[in-house]
Formats: structure tokens, C-alpha cells, sequence
């Protein structure tokens, strides 16, 4: 029998075609799923009783509630906690990827000691032993005051232990990273004379002027950030963003104003020139001491000109008058800072006239605008000091902060980069990284790699293996956000307890 081409095509199309509609194929995939799934190499997590653990997620500064499926007390999964005043629910990606670095394959499992360069495993009491022996060398020798610690933060409890631990072998040298929230603490400790913070109530405002705050790009806790951002244009408010570059906070605000970069709080001078000269402040905020707003009136009419302004900004001066009178107009509005997402500290100058434009439109402790939190802290009990703790405790801190200053430069930004930059850098002769990587966070990342490197005892409490601990002489596993027993004072950016004024 001769077959053409036209026959030989009919054949194959009918054979493929008679196959797809027979359970055959969908039989073997069937078969081939199970056959995998019974591998020996493949994962199968074991069944159980199913629970639900619930606690804050502590992967960024947001703090969002979150609750934790549990299969016979393993995790799971991660999901967002309903009706929780952060997130309500809501998690986003690095939430999620708490369970990833749960179980991660290069997870540090035990205490790791470098021995001609290169890493062994060691007990943790081995570990422990040695640096304790080093340290007690160390005092013994007079340089307690040479041990420094870095973390990268000083609002929990593990980080305030670590502080009382070097402040009790007798070093003030404690360095934590500074972020916008502590520009915020020194401002009210300032203008209010009380431990505090300030909170934005975004969701309730109907006129946000962002001074570069992320609000879309991860400001303080993201979900709360984005959802109070529809709920204002849901609301009919109004979200004007001052932003050197066109950032997805820009360009998903109502109005985005371009300015020159660092140049926030020259517009804010102008800003308040307008409202005080044009007297559209609320008169309840200046009414409980006029003389002193009478002073501060008359100077910044003569010194924050709208020509100064408009030639600092490159804004011209008609939109200054303009942003001023919409803002200063509206019922609720609220000026909001902090550049990014937050993790910079601004200038106590800035933050003073941010939060001036706030006090002015009477919107301080008032529903849609800048509360102010109170910072409940831990009462520890006094330490107990010894002779050489004494003696290393009245030794200036390594950075130039002075005697005593274990406390008192809590708001100034940690020199560190500075430090170890600097001639004396061979002065530090222990230093302990907790939940912080400088050789990758930190400029001038060489000089830094090469200053710890300088330091004869580098101890780094981490969970994996970053770039300063690559460097560390020993290495301390730490435990991931769902393994620590870990507090969260307070939340950046979330209203809370009032403070009485």
C-alpha cells in the first residue's frame, strides 16, 4: 500500500488526536506525580494535629501581627493576624519568607571558630569558655574599656542586655544603627521633656504632605502605609508627595513635587512663612503662650523668606503659597517625615520644623494626625561594679562622646564607621556584632572590612554567614524572628498610649 504525504499527516493527527481522548496519558501523569512524590530524596513534612501560634514579625521595623500554622509544633506557614492594629491581616513577601529562612540550608547551627582561616565547628561551651577567658584577660589588663558591641538596635530586650552586659565588664562603648525613630525621640525628649515618639495617623488624615517618607516603598509597616494611602483617596483626602526623584510613593500620589535633594526643610521654612504670615494656623495651638510665638512669629517672617526658599528648593514660590494654604485649609492634615524608608535620621533642626508645621495645624494627639507615644521601657535593676568596671566606665568612649555617656548618646548616630576608619582603630580590642552586617551595610565598605579585620577579637551572633561574619574569629548562632523571645516597645509609626502635654 503506498502512502502519500497528505495520508501519512491524516494517520498521525488521527493517532495523536485518538490518544488525547483516551485516559492513557492523563493515567501516566497521574502515575508519574505519585512515582516523585514516593522518591526517598523528596521532603515530606510529617502529618499531625493542625495549631496556630500568634506573635509579631520582627523582619523589618513594621511590626505586623502574624500567626503561624503549625503541623505537630512544626511551622508551616506564615499568615497575616486578623484585626491586628499594624496589618489586619495583611503580610507581605519578606513576612512570608520567614519560613524560608527558618529551614534554610546555611543556617549556622553551631558555634564556629576560625583556625588559620578557615571555620570549625566548636561546642558552645568551648565557645563560650574562650571568649569569656579572652575577656577576662582583657580586664585584667586594664582595657575593659576596649570592648565594643554594634547591634542594630537598641529597642529590644536582647540588644539592652548586650548594652548592660559591656557597661558591666566596664566599656560605654555601645553603638547601636540610628534610624528616623530616634530622630523622633530626641525631638519630644526636646520640645516636650519626655520619653516619647511620635505616630502618624495616616488613615484618618485628609491631606498627607509626605517630606520624601516611602509611604508606598516600605515606610514603618508597608501594608498599613498602602492601605491608609487608598483609604484616603477612597475618602476623597489628598496625598502630595516632596520628593527629589519620581519614586513609587511619587508617582501613586495625588501630586508629587520635585526638590532639590536635602532641601526639605529650607521648603518647610517656607511653608511656615506663608501660614504665620497669612495667620492660617489654628489659634488653639499658639493660644497657651503668646509672647513666645509672638518671637517666633517675627523670626520666621525676617529669616525663612519665600525667595530664599523658592532659590534653595527650586520651587517657585506661587506653588509654596499655594502647598501652604491647601494644607493649613484642610481639616485634618498631617505634614509626615522621615526620608525613604525610614531608616535615616534626620537632623534635629528638620524634624523640629516638620513637626512645627504639625503643631501649628492643631492636629498633635487629635484624630488624622501626629500623636505622640509614650516609650515604655524596662526597669532594670542597677549593676553591680566592681573596681575595674568603675575605672573603665569613667574612660571616654572611643568615638570622642565623652565620660559617661553609656546613656547620654543614645541619640547620637553611631560612629562606628568613624572608629574604625580612623588612626586609633587599632584601640578596639573586642568587638561584638549583633544583628548587624557592616561590612555590608555601612560605607566604604574596603575600609571597613579591613578595620575588623584589625580587631583582634570580632564575636558575630548571626544566623548565617554575611559578610561581617565571614570575618568574625567566632561565630554565635543566633535565632531567626520566629524562634526569639523578643519584644517590640513600640512600633514606628503606629499611634498607641497618649503622653499628656
Amino acid at each position: 500500500m503506498k502512502i502519500d504525504r497528505r495520508s501519512f499527516l491524516s494517520l498521525g493527527i488521527g493517532a495523536a488526536a485518538g490518544t488525547a481522548l483516551t485516559p492513557i496519558p492523563w493515567k501516566m501523569m497521574d502515575d508519574s506525580a505519585i512515582w516523585t512524590q514516593n522518591w526517598w530524596l523528596t521532603p515530606v513534612p510529617a502529618s499531625g494535629e493542625v495549631s496556630y501560634k500568634t506573635t509579631a514579625c520582627t523582619l523589618c521595623s513594621g511590626g505586623c501581627g502574624i500567626k503561624i500554622r503549625m503541623v505537630e509544633n512544626r511551622a508551616v506557614k506564615v499568615e497575616g493576624l486578623e484585626n491586628h492594629p499594624v496589618n489586619d491581616g495583611g503580610i507581605c513577601p519578606i513576612g512570608l519568607s520567614a519560613i524560608q529562612l527558618l529551614y534554610g540550608g546555611t543556617r549556622v547551627k553551631t558555634p564556629l571558630k576560625k583556625v588559620n582561616g578557615r571555620f570549625v565547628k566548636i561546642s558552645w561551651k568551648d565557645a563560650i569558655s574562650e571568649i569569656a577567658l579572652k575577656l577576662k584577660e582583657l580586664r585584667e589588663q586594664g582595657n575593659a574599656h576596649k570592648l565594643s558591641c554594634l547591634t542594630g538596635s537598641d529597642k529590644n530586650a536582647t540588644s539592652l542586655l548586650l548594652k548592660r552586659f559591656i557597661n558591666a565588664v566596664g566599656s560605654n562603648n555601645f553603638f547601636a544603627d540610628t534610624t528616623v525613630s530616634d530622630s523622633y525621640e530626641l525631638m519630644i525628649k526636646k520640645v516636650h521633656n519626655t520619653d516619647g515618639s511620635i505616630a502618624f495617623d495616616l488613615e484618618n488624615s485628609d491631606f498627607i504632605l509626605s517630606f520624601g517618607s516611602g509611604i508606598i516603598d516600605g515606610f514603618a509597616s508597608p501594608l498599613k502605609m498602602i492601605r491608609a494611602n487608598s483609604k484616603i483617596k477612597e475618602q476623597g483626602g489628598k496625598f502630595v508627595q516632596i520628593e527629589p526623584r519620581l519614586s513609587n510613593t511619587a508617582a501613586k500620589a495625588d501630586k508629587w513635587i520635585p526638590i532639590n535633594p536635602g532641601t526639605e526643610g529650607v521648603l518647610a521654612l517656607g511653608l511656615l512663612h506663608v501660614i504665620v504670615k497669612e495667620k492660617l494656623y489654628k489659634e488653639s495651638a499658639v493660644s497657651g503662650n503668646i509672647t513666645e510665638f509672638n518671637k517666633f512669629k517675627s523670626l520666621i517672617i525676617q529669616t525663612a523668606t519665600l525667595n530664599k526658599a523658592a532659590e534653595k528648593t527650586g520651587i517657585d514660590s506661587k506653588t509654596i503659597e499655594k502647598l501652604a494654604r491647601s494644607f493649613a485649609s484642610a481639616k485634618k492634615p498631617i505634614a509626615i517625615f522621615g526620608r525613604g524608608k525610614g531608616n535615616t535620621p534626620l537632623g534635629f533642626g528638620e524634624a523640629a520644623l516638620f513637626y512645627t508645621l504639625n503643631y501649628l495645624a492643631g492636629n498633635i494627639n487629635k484624630k488624622g494626625g501626629l500623636f505622640i507615644t509614650d516609650n515604655k521601657k524596662i526597669n532594670w535593676p542597677e549593676i553591680v561594679k566592681d573596681e575595674i568596671t568603675s575605672t573603665g566606665l569613667d574612660k571616654s568612649r572611643m568615638d570622642g562622646a565623652g565620660v559617661g555617656a553609656f546613656e547620654d548618646t543614645k541619640y547620637i548616630t553611631h560612629r562606628l564607621t568613624n572608629l574604625l576608619n580612623s588612626k586609633n582603630q587599632n584601640s578596639i580590642a573586642a568587638l561584638f556584632i549583633y544583628n548587624e552586617n557592616p561590612c555590608y551595610t555601612l560605607s566604604d565598605s574596603k575600609k571597613i572590612n579591613k578595620a575588623i579585620d584589625s580587631v583582634p577579637l570580632a564575636v558575630s551572633f548571626s544566623s548565617y554567614l554575611d559578610e561581617t561574619a565571614l570575618k568574625a574569629d567566632y561565630v554565635l548562632p543566633n535565632h531567626t524572628n520566629l524562634e526569639s523571645l523578643q519584644d517590640i516597645p513600640f512600633v514606628s509609626g503606629i499611634t498607641g498610649e497618649l503622653v499628656n502635654l
